[in-house]
């Protein structure tokens, strides 16, 4: 998949690291951007980055929901202040119209609901008859599709199905937006309603990039990663993964991630988001991500570990 390409970083000399979002993917470009290829012996090696899935989707829930404060806080303080830089009408769009929609605020319309479901069929078709040629989706297949829907449908493949939950949202209900905005501009969402958002958008086939599982994005089982970097533990790990390839000792990875030496459970603080949630949803939600559960040595408990 072309989001594999878009995920990859490749680093001034033979290192790849697939960053998946939420996974301390920042703190990990900003280290790229230390690294030469000024240094003799470095030896080629691929890694890539994940952290507890259930730690994984409240980050995600923080940053995209703010953490169940209403949307209208999302200003030019909350962006300077978290380091957020999409638009708030993008976010609109991308996420809060969308819960709206999956928590039943909002009924999804007729042709929001054919816009996505035509999307998924193109990303389809274009996901298993593309190639990339100078960072760009090419489709090597005939076909009959409109340019608008193959437009989507490439950054689907290139940037993740999201791009499609998007386009549905802005053009079945941007003509009635100001309404919308006016009437639900200030909602704010559970964590609850977020994980339901989660099935809901997986169901429709537009499942966010942002918590997509890493088995999905990184592609493990066909890709050759040498070195698997757990958040929990990344300071030891990434001192060991640019010892091996070379780089000098000095140039070491700095976090701020408030995980550190909890390897396999849920973080403690993350906890309470946890608590009173049906079986049933939480069910939904370990099925998702049960690949990245069993491949990166990830417990599904919510206790702490001994």
């Amino acid at each position: 998949m072309a989001w594999v390409d878009y995920l990859t970083v490749q680093a001034p000399g033979p290192l790849r690291t697939c960053l998946s979002p939420k996974a301390g993917s920042t703190s990990w470009r900003v280290l790229n951007k230390q690294l030469t290829s000024d240094h003799p012996d470095l030896h080629p090696a691929s890694a890539i980055l994940v952290r507890h899935p259930l730690t994984r989707l409240t980050s995600a829930y923080r940053d995209k929901f703010l953490d169940g404060a209403p949307i209208g806080l999302y200003t030019a303080d909350w962006m300077s202040r978290t380091g957020s830089k999409t638009a708030w009408s993008d976010r609109w769009h991308l996420y809060w119209l969308p819960m709206l929609m999956s928590s039943g605020y909002l009924s999804p319309s007729e042709e929001f609901l054919e816009l996505t479901r035509r999307d998924k069929e193109v990303f389809n078709f274009v996901r298993e008859n593309h190639v990339v040629q100078d960072n760009r989706v090419v489709v090597t297949k005939k076909h009959g599709f409109a340019e608008e829907d193959l437009s989507v449908a490439i950054d689907m493949v290139f940037m993740g199905r999201q791009s499609a939950l998007f386009d549905a949202s802005l053009t079945a209900y941007g003509y009635m937006n100001e309404s919308l905005v006016s009437k639900y501009g200030n909602s704010s969402f559970t964590f609850k309603e977020f994980l339901e958002f989660i099935v809901w958008s997986r169901d429709l086939g537009v499942l966010d990039i942002h918590w997509s599982p890493y088995t999905e994005l990184c592609i493990p089982c066909t890709r050759d990663y040498q070195y698997i970097l757990h958040l929990e533990t990344i300071e030891a790990e990434a001192r060991l993964l640019l010892k091996d390839v070379g780089y000098p000792e000095e140039v070491q990875l700095t976090t701020k991630h408030r995980i550190k030496g909890l390897t396999q459970t849920v973080h403690p603080d993350d906890l309470h988001y946890y608590q009173d949630l049906p079986e049933s949803l939480l069910e939904k939600i370990l099925h998702i991500y049960e690949f990245d559960f069993d491949i990166f040595g990830y417990k599904k408990m919510l206790q702490r570990s001994d």
